[in-house]
């Protein structure tokens, strides 16, 4: 998850980067694997299992996928380490809180290989820059881990739909998308995700009537405005509202 990059925080995708350290005096050839009890459909170093609702992926750096899962061999000389670095991605495009949706990956990707293409090319550059965010802010290393844990924990790509709603979520409720449970539960998305405030803003301007009313200035002087007219720009750089007389 980056800041102020929403299109690559929503992206369904985990990387994984396994080392192995010999403390054996003799090499060795080994074979690391993720795998699935169920058979998928395998083609070179991915292999995806689909159901009724969409796909996962397992893919791998130099790997070899077959119908259960993929592989990385290693040459593991005396002494020495290998790292072996294995995607799994997915894709369920559905997203069902006011009826059938899409979700935002979906305008990106048109299904899971899709997907672990993106992290097997990308995933050294998102590492560095996760690195750099982090490092960048100066807070004990507890409240570091207390914080970005809690960031993952909202997986952003479930929440967020083509058409630029953004839910969340509320125990006891199914889905909630209003300003209040925003400010109080989900700010640190809308901090480092402005785009996700602007929308939650232009949701909530959208349910006021608005009537344009001449008289507007002598209603106010008269402490009886019956109606406000006003102006919402739908700019993603601002956001304010003005009286239009």
């Amino acid at each position: 998850m980056l800041p102020h990059d929403l299109a690559t925080s929503t992206i369904p995708v985990q990387i994984y980067d396994v080392t192995l350290l010999s403390d054996s005096d003799q090499p060795q050839h080994l074979q690391l694997r993720l795998e699935n009890s169920k058979p998928g459909k395998a083609s070179d170093h991915v292999v995806v299992f689909s159901d009724n609702d969409g796909q996962i992926a397992f893919g791998a750096q130099d790997g070899v996928a077959d119908e259960h899962g993929v592989g990385v061999n290693l040459d593991l000389p005396a002494h020495a380490s290998r790292t072996a670095r294995f995607v799994i991605g997915w894709y369920y495009p559905a997203l069902h809180i006011r009826g059938q949706e899409s979700r935002y990956y979906t305008k990106a990707f048109a299904n899971a290989t899709a997907v672990v293409a993106r992290g097997l090319q990308d995933a050294d550059a998102w590492s560095d820059r996760i690195d750099a965010w982090h490092d960048s802010l100066q807070v004990p290393t507890y409240f570091k881990r207390l914080w970005f844990s809690s960031l993952a924990s909202v997986m952003a790509s479930t929440m967020l739909t083509s058409e630029l709603a953004y839910y969340a979520i509320e125990t006891p409720h199914d889905g909630l998308n209003t300003m209040d449970v925003d400010a109080y539960s989900s700010w640190i998305n809308l901090v480092n995700w402005p785009e996700l405030e602007r929308m939650d803003m232009e949701e909530f301007f959208a349910t006021f009537t608005v009537h344009v009313h001449s008289g507007w200035e002598k209603a106010l002087l008269n402490g009886k405005p019956s109606a406000v007219p006003v102006r919402i720009p739908r700019s993603t750089r601002e956001c304010r509202i003005e009286f239009v007389p």
